[in-house]
């Protein structure tokens, strides 16, 4: 499971990557670092036997991927469509009512007839 999930910190790294490069270039700094640090972890998720030091693996592919969900935060703050839909889903579930029972703002989805 470390290996699955310091291979899935890969997802959209190239292109915050390319995004900071562009626009920022210490936070692509800072993603260039990340990516070195996916690489180690991945050879240690391998490498490692005990059971404490794949929790600190574990430890290390955790703060790649929040410094990772910085660098992205960093570079595009605004959100996106999910982030709303995901808010108020939550946010219907904290309040005891189902996310699911009507369509989402926006959507002119009508039942289907039996």
């Amino acid at each position: 499971m470390t290996l699955i999930g310091t291979i899935s910190l890969f997802i959209g790294t190239r292109s915050a990557w390319t995004q900071a490069m562009l626009t920022h270039p210490p936070v692509a700094a800072v993603i260039s670092v990340c990516y070195a640090g996916i690489l180690v972890c991945g050879v240690l998720a391998l490498a490692v036997r005990g059971r404490r030091a794949l929790v600190r693996v574990d430890a290390g592919v955790l703060v790649l991927a929040v410094v990772l969900v910085v660098c992205g935060y960093w570079l595009n703050h605004a959100g996106t469509d999910e982030g709303v839909l995901t808010a108020q889903a939550a946010n219907e579930i904290a309040h005891g009512r189902p996310s699911t029972d009507s369509p989402g703002p926006g959507c002119s989805a009508r039942p289907i007839p039996a």
